[in-house]
């Protein structure tokens, strides 16, 4: 059901001259992301400081 929505945003997106799907974009791999980080998971990196003084 999450997919059909996803994909009835996409259409809106283009049919809103194109611009819209810059904004509904984002609907369809936000659910993607959310699986595989839940699924797979990332590794938890300690944040390096890379500027150089």
């Amino acid at each position: 059901m999450n997919t059909m929505n996803s994909l009835l945003a996409q259409i809106v997106g283009m049919l809103m001259c194109g611009i819209g799907i810059l904004v509904t974009a984002p609907f369809v791999y936000h659910p993607m992301y959310l699986v595989y980080k839940n699924v797979i998971g990332f590794e938890d990196e300690v944040p390096t400081n890379h500027i150089v003084s």
